[in-house]
C-alpha cells in the first residue's frame, strides 16, 4: 500500500512540475490517475501471461515425463 502512494505522489509531481502552467490541478491529478491505472493494467497482463505460461510448461513437461515412462 505504501509503494503504490509514493508511486502516486512520484508521478504527480512529475506531471505537476511538466504542466504546471498550463492545466489546473484537477485536470493534472486526473492524469496522474489515468497513467498509474494503465501502468497497473499492463503490468497486471504482464502477471496474467507469465503466469499462464508458467503453469503451461509444468503441464507439458508433466506430459512429456508421463509419455517417456509409458513407452
Amino acid at each position: 500500500m505504501r509503494k503504490s502512494i509514493e508511486r502516486m505522489e512520484l508521478v504527480h509531481d512529475f506531471l505537476k512540475r511538466a504542466f504546471s502552467g498550463s492545466l489546473h490541478a484537477k485536470r493534472i491529478l486526473s492524469v496522474a490517475n489515468g497513467t498509474l491505472g494503465v501502468l497497473t493494467g499492463a503490468s497486471l497482463a504482464v502477471s496474467v501471461i507469465g503466469t499462464r505460461w508458467r503453469k503451461r510448461a509444468v503441464f507439458w513437461t508433466d506430459t512429456r515425463s508421463n509419455r517417456s515412462i509409458a513407452c
